[in-house]
């Protein structure tokens, strides 16, 4: 996964050609508009978010090099580390955990992020010569 660019498969403009089909179904929703960026790193993940948006602060506590804190992931990944299974995340950043939530970035950060993760699946992934067993 370290090597992973979708921007060397076009990626950019996968997102805005299907941002461009969002905007015709969902007229009334307000959209971010913009080029999407990929980045790789670690993300905090919890139970709680840090609301005021002081990720350096937090970040320092925790893991110098984090990019992002979320809550969602936790308990998959927890659960795929207890049961042997590998796990990726891809995340879809619309805020930075303060006051200013912008609701518009949402539909804009989930989309970039399933369609890196899809681009991913299509053209990176490989299944693991092992049988995981449940």
């Amino acid at each position: 996964m370290a090597n992973y660019d979708p921007h060397s498969r076009r990626w950019d403009k996968e997102v805005k050609s299907l941002m461009r089909k969002f905007r015709r179904i969902e007229k009334e929703t307000q959209i971010f508009n913009g080029s999407p960026s990929f980045r790789q790193g670690i993300i905090l993940s919890g139970e709680k978010m840090i609301k005021n948006g002081k990720l350096p602060e937090f970040a320092n506590e925790y893991h110098e090099k984090a990019l992002a804190c979320e809550e969602e992931a936790a308990g998959f990944c927890r659960s795929c580390e207890d049961c042997g299974v590998s796990w990726l995340v891809f995340r879809g950043i619309s805020d930075f955990g303060d006051q200013s939530k912008r609701k518009k970035c949402q539909p804009w950060a989930a989309l970039t992020a399933a369609s890196a993760a899809s681009l991913f699946l299509r053209t990176e992934f490989r299944l693991p010569s092992e049988e995981i067993n449940f």
